[in-house]
């Protein structure tokens, strides 16, 4: 993927060990009843190489294959399709990275059930719509670990994760988490979100942070408003906290928008933690907000500020911690 360049636009290419990042849900998780309201006609999924090297794959939403039974597949091998240079009104360039690659078929995608990843610690419940909230907390799917929040209440929501038979106004999607607070107040962070975990067992190992988020309430007004630049920070002692990258989590739009800079899904992340995190006893892994930026409704820009004095919500469908063997 790193050798990737101008002269690989419109030819035919195969991308050699890579895995889907963000591996839940389908090749497409934009959400049923907004594809035609919103004219999303695509979504993209994280490729990624043992080494780091990234690479967006676009599957359209009108794509046969898009929506899958059981999710995407969980390990790695060789993807074949067309490179392009795709722009949308709905994900920045950022986003989308300078190439995208797209597969013409099903068979294009030849991923194994195992690959050069192993999960760590994971929270993530396929076709399970129940509570899997311990107090106020979220134990994980898989491995040993916490996710809870400073000033937030927990509470589930939809994971924003599609599967064949589940259309949004189903009542036995897959359930995702969300915490509800008042992120930023007087000028400063009023909350956050945290993840709890041991990494002492892969001392030396690449690891990454992996989940998907979108914030508020699907209301473009006051209720809606959130702030969407996050630091997401690590500590190994519980005390002092180091930044990772600043994030852009949007705003979910109202189920009948035409603002084409919200999203239609979930905007996925994949991000590599600094090898200090490795072989810790505790590991404490959180986003919290960097300002009190938001969108403005009626422009779409990103320049409004956070005024709305009640609780918003923080979505997520997946989260996970994985590592390279």
């Amino acid at each position: 993927m790193s050798q990737i360049g101008d002269d690989d636009i419109y030819t035919l290419v195969t991308l050699k060990n890579v895995e889907i990042a963000f591996c839940y849900g389908s090749y497409n998780n934009v959400r049923t009843t907004w594809i035609s309201t919103n004219m999303q006609n695509f979504d993209y999924r994280i490729l990624r190489d043992a080494n780091g090297a990234r690479m967006n794959m676009l599957v359209n939403s009108n794509t046969p294959w898009a929506i899958t039974d059981n999710g995407v597949p969980q390990g790695s091998g060789d993807i074949t399709g067309v490179v392009v240079s795709s722009t949308s009104d709905f994900h920045s360039a950022e986003q989308l990275g300078k190439y995208q690659i797209r597969p013409i078929d099903l068979s294009d995608i030849a991923l194994k059930t195992t690959g050069f990843s192993e999960t760590l610690v994971e929270w993530f419940w396929p076709g399970t719509p129940t509570d899997h909230k311990t107090g106020d907390t979220f134990d994980p799917s898989v491995g040993t670990g916490v996710m809870s929040s400073v000033g937030g209440k927990p509470n589930q929501t939809d994971s924003f994760l599609n599967f064949t038979g589940k259309p949004d106004t189903a009542t036995d999607r897959a359930r995702g988490t969300r915490f509800d607070a008042i992120w930023w107040k007087s000028g400063a962070a009023n909350a956050s979100v945290q993840w709890s975990f041991s990494t002492a067992s892969v001392s030396g190992k690449k690891l990454a942070f992996i989940f998907s988020s979108a914030m508020g309430q699907m209301k473009e007004d006051a209720t809606g408003q959130a702030p969407v630049n996050w630091n997401l920070e690590y500590s190994t002692d519980g005390t002092n906290f180091k930044t990772v990258q600043k994030v852009l989590i949007r705003p979910l739009p109202a189920k009948a928008s035409k603002m084409k800079s919200l999203p239609a899904a979930l905007d996925e992340y994949c991000i590599d933690l600094p090898a200090e995190v490795a072989g810790k006893d505790n590991v404490i892994i959180r986003l919290i907000p960097a300002d009190g930026t938001t969108i403005n409704f009626k422009t779409g820009e990103y320049t409004g500020q956070v005024t709305y004095a009640k609780a918003q919500y923080m979505r997520f469908g997946a989260v996970a911690v994985k590592y390279v063997k």
